[in-house]
């Protein structure tokens, strides 16, 4: 029981809210759990319609936010120890490859990263991007074929031979030369 205790004491602050509830001042409440819940509605959604075998998908779901979790709880243990710290790239990198959801459950339940406005902007911006790739994977991907659809009319941009493109150059430079030739005898 001692060895229990000793590590649970040494168990970052926050890990042990998170197991506890709403201890210490957390702002994790029934309105944080209405709001993740509805940022997974899509993805899930989403996550279901794909054609792998079903533990694949919510196995690597659940361990890549696991791992975002873990790896924001670390980063607050260090924060509150004024130790070496994780990188915001890796934290991102992290969303970015589908943990989202574990880190806002971290910046939620261990107040980790919550006031940072960069940092906030960012994993936002990923969340949103999430959220707006499995709305169009729902419907069948509409608004991308319509951006592919509205790129394909775009006139194609003017291709110059590396012959043109110097014979260019060079009116262009010869242009500018008598221009200037052209000032210093006006004075």
């Amino acid at each position: 029981m001692r060895g229990l205790a000793d590590r649970f004491a040494r168990t970052p602050r926050c890990l042990a809210e998170a197991v506890g509830g709403m201890k210490g001042g957390s702002r994790f409440g029934p309105g944080s759990l209405i709001i993740a819940g509805g940022l997974l509605i899509l993805p899930v959604m989403a996550l279901a319609r794909l054609p792998f075998v079903w533990w694949m998908e919510w196995g690597y779901a659940a361990a890549v936010s696991g791992v975002a979790y873990l790896m924001n709880v670390l980063d607050k243990k260090r924060a509150r120890a004024g130790q070496w710290r994780i990188a915001e790239a890796t934290l991102h990198l992290l969303e970015l490859a589908g943990g989202w959801p574990g880190a806002l459950l971290a910046q939620r339940w261990c107040r980790h990263k919550c006031s940072k406005v960069s940092y906030q902007i960012v994993f936002w911006l990923i969340v949103a991007a999430y959220e707006l790739l499995a709305f169009d994977f729902l419907r069948d991907w509409a608004w991308a074929r319509g951006i592919a659809e509205m790129m394909q009319t775009l006139p194609e941009p003017r291709r110059l031979s590396r012959g043109r493109l110097k014979a260019e150059r060079g009116r262009d430079s010869n242009a500018a030369s008598s221009h200037r030739s052209r000032q210093s005898h006006s004075r």
